[in-house]
């Protein structure tokens, strides 16, 4: 086991149905506390994974248990307040998916881990699987020409039941569309895989939900390729397919947005069809034990900081541009990467 010390503000989400239990299927680190709202919901999953210790205040379990590391598992709208607790401890820190809700507030981000150098990732799982590391080998090769379009998809069906539906469709919570929602990891596997962006173009739509816009489609212009980028939270069946479009032949990958890894990539030619596959890996342990790899000096494909906010700024083009029907040129800081 790991011998690293892991606490977990707002774990009774996301972190309590994936990051947990990955954790504990693999033995990657000890998790010394969580923390969350609800004392008899926490004291039911410290017992249920064996952690010692559980807490309503984050900055009472950070300063007794002084983890090497956090999981930060809150509401985007909750994550400036976090990671300032995390920051001021100099405590690394692993955030949720999307970084906050706005430029402004990561800018904000930026200023409070600048003088401390701790290290920052956000959760991007996708980018933790043999076939990704694959399709960016393939990209860089020149065996299939030049790379013209990419097409990709993450959408589902957003219950309005269910218990963390309340801050996803309220704006302020949980971001004006469903691309603050799991679209934005369409959006970090753009960045991870291609040339910085320069154009972004967007039409948005309320298909169901009254108070964020649901359904938004993207059209995005990195280096010499086209990205058709698509978010949805009222498709029951999607596809959530990766296609990529070579002069010379395509890739497409069926169910490549998703909480699992994917195991089959079908690269086209004219001469022929060839399947690679891939054995499924836990992509929640993996961002773990990326992080762990990267607070003792290693290599890590994570999410950087300045990635996190490169996304953003697309984030909220896509708002702009299909609020104003215009097309939006992104900013020259867009083209640094982190």
């Amino acid at each position: 086991m790991n011998d690293a010390r892991m606490a977990v503000i707002a774990a009774t989400g996301t972190a309590r149905k994936r990051v947990i239990p990955a954790v504990r299927e693999r033995n990657l680190c000890t998790i010394a506390a969580i923390h969350g709202r609800d004392p008899d919901r926490l004291a039911a999953l410290a017992n249920q994974n064996g952690i010692p210790r559980y807490f309503v205040d984050a900055e009472r379990m950070l300063d007794e248990t002084k983890p090497d590391f956090v999981f930060i598992g809150s509401p985007p709208g909750l994550h400036q307040e976090h990671i300032r607790l995390c920051a001021e401890r100099d405590i690394p820190t692993l955030c949720e998916k999307p970084l906050c809700l706005s430029t402004s507030k990561a800018t904000i981000i930026q200023s409070l881990l600048a003088p401390r150098q701790i290290p920052l990732r956000v959760a991007h799982h996708l980018r933790h699987q043999p076939g990704v590391t694959a399709l960016r080998e393939i990209i860089a090769g020149t065996k299939s020409g030049r790379l013209l379009r990419v097409a990709m998809q993450w959408g589902f069906w957003l219950n309005e039941n269910s218990q963390n539906a309340s801050w996803k469709l309220d704006p302020s919570t949980g971001g004006p569309n469903a691309f603050y929602d799991a679209g934005v990891h369409a959006v970090d596997l753009m960045l991870h895989l291609l040339p910085c962006p320069t154009t972004v173009t967007a039409i948005g739509q309320q298909s169901r939900l009254h108070t964020t816009v649901d359904n938004v489609g993207a059209l995005v212009l990195c280096g010499a390729t086209l990205v058709e980028l698509s978010a949805s939270e009222s498709t029951r069946c999607p596809l959530n397919s990766l296609t990529l479009d070579f002069e010379a032949g395509s890739i497409h990958i069926p169910h490549a947005l998703s909480e699992q890894s994917f195991t089959r990539m079908e690269i086209i030619s004219p001469a022929e069809t060839v399947t690679r596959t891939f054995e499924p890996v836990n992509l929640y342990g993996k961002e773990i034990e990326d992080f762990i790899a990267l607070i003792k000096g290693q290599a890590s494909v994570g999410t950087t900081l300045q990635e996190a906010c490169h996304a953003l700024q697309i984030l909220e083009a896509i708002t702009e541009s299909y609020s104003t029907g215009r097309t939006i040129a992104l900013q020259d800081s867009m083209l640094v990467h982190g």
